[in-house]
């Protein structure tokens, strides 16, 4: 299965950012600043959050509570995300959920001052930033979409996001430490609410002169070779799908429909990558904790050089090709970390396998160019939905097979049945282009699943 590239020479990381328009610099750079601020703040608010429920419960067993009430929002707002992203835009939703998520963030601390914190209102926060968050990858992809003309220059925004996100985590898991230290963990959130503070400043510089978004599938002017065009685009004709026929137009049996299919299924495995990490590093390999921050940290940075790698420039060439074999690389490296018995065997293994990771972007910028007619907000609010209901049911079974079985077994048998279902729905697909798919006619027009 490749992507269509064989036999281009590919563009550099420089050619790629000097193509895009000069408003689509100014917006990546002011994205990716406050993509880095607000994922810092993440992950310092993941920390300080649970510090702060075991110290008004004075149980651990109040953490995973907080994980749980994450995965809701994405599976029961997918209509309002969709219905929010389509009417206003990503870039204004972008901006919106930041300076809500703001508001929201500050009044633990607001209210830590007259020393009413309670733990029902960490619940209450971690639901409400959550259904922020639900927002977050539909309107992204919406506004990636819209700057980004062709696949190669998806994916170059994608991967340039991806290895912010992985750098800023990095740096957040070190902050929160001293933070929460420093400043209590109702400080260390106070800082979380400064960061997306900041972020809203920085996107609403970026976006500010830009006209109205461009409707999905109008190339913009300079993604044309026939000279000037229309400055003003014409209106989108489309009627929103109802959610029913969008998830079905979505996971249909065209190529894309099984690359969504795949998708969900290589990042639910992910999901429980990172759930089995700590379990894993702890109970099969028995190392200290100082290695498990630092194994996590050589995964974070392998996944930015892996990002970088796929963005454009030869050294990515294989994974961009090969999105497949890309796939089938990184479940290799699963099943070695799985089978690792060393902290020596263990980290580099972890490392390589964030590098790997970067063909989860790739994937995710295949789908993307390939709905763009559906739209990138649509088709993600889509895939979120199924995504967090896929997630919960593994994290069950997950936690039902730790009961009964090794660890090491069972991160095996994740990666073998994950890696069996991911690479067949790939295969299946050989090299045909994922924008094709089944031509509607009146005999399928009320059967979505109904592809090639």
């Amino acid at each position: 299965m490749a992507d269509g590239t064989t036999g281009t020479k590919a563009a550099s990381r420089r050619e790629m950012w000097a193509a895009l328009p000069s408003h689509g610099r100014r917006e990546l750079l002011s994205v990716l600043v406050a993509t880095g601020g607000s994922f810092i703040g993440n992950s310092i608010h993941i920390v300080a959050s649970a510090l702060l429920a075991i110290e008004l419960s004075g149980s651990a067993a109040s953490v995973p509570l907080i994980a749980l009430i994450g995965t809701l929002p994405p599976l029961l707002l997918v209509t309002p995300v969709r219905r929010c992203v389509r009417r206003y835009g990503g870039r204004k939703v972008l901006v919106s959920i930041d300076v809500l998520s703001t508001c929201l963030i500050a009044t633990l601390p607001l209210l830590s001052l007259v020393g009413a914190v309670q733990l029902w209102q960490v619940y209450a926060l971690e639901l409400l930033t959550a259904c922020c968050s639900a927002f977050y990858m539909p309107a992204s992809r919406d506004w990636t979409s819209d700057i980004g003309g062709d696949e190669s220059s998806l994916r170059y925004v994608n991967s340039a996001l991806g290895s912010v996100m992985q750098v800023a985590s990095v740096v957040g898991w070190g902050l929160a430490g001293v933070l929460v230290s420093a400043l209590t963990p109702v400080g260390a959130i106070a800082v979380n609410a400064a960061t997306f503070a900041l972020s809203s400043l920085v996107q609403w510089w970026g976006f500010r002169g830009t006209g109205k978004r461009r409707d999905r599938g109008t190339p913009a002017p300079h993604e044309t070779s026939d000279g000037p065009t229309d400055p003003t685009p014409p209106q989108n004709p489309q009627k929103p799908l109802s959610l029913l026929v969008l998830l079905r137009s979505v996971f249909d049996r065209s190529p894309a429909g099984r690359l969504a299919q795949a998708l969900v299924v290589v990042v639910m495995t992910q999901r429980l990558q990172f759930s089995l990490f700590v379990v894993f590093l702890t109970f099969a390999i028995h190392v200290p904790e100082s290695a498990i921050g630092v194994t996590n940290a050589v995964y974070s940075v392998g996944a930015a050089v892996g990002g970088a790698l796929v963005a454009g420039g030869r050294s990515g060439d294989v994974l961009r090709r090969h999105p497949t074999a890309g796939i089938a690389l990184f479940f290799a490296a699963l099943a070695a970390f799985a089978l690792s018995t060393t902290v020596m065997i263990a980290i580099p293994l972890y490392a390589v396998l964030g590098v790997l990771s970067a063909s989860v972007v790739v994937l995710q910028t295949l789908l993307q160019d390939a709905r763009r007619v559906t739209g990138g907000g649509d088709t993600f609010a889509a895939l979120g939905a199924v995504q967090a209901l896929v997630n919960m049911v593994a994290l069950a079974a997950l936690g039902l097979l730790l009961v009964v079985l090794p660890v090491r077994s069972v991160y095996l048998i994740v990666v073998a049945v994950c890696a069996v279902v991911t690479l067949s729905l790939l295969r299946r697909n050989g090299s045909r282009p994922y924008g094709t798919a089944a031509p509607r006619t009146a005999a399928t027009e009320g059967a979505p699943g109904g592809g090639a």
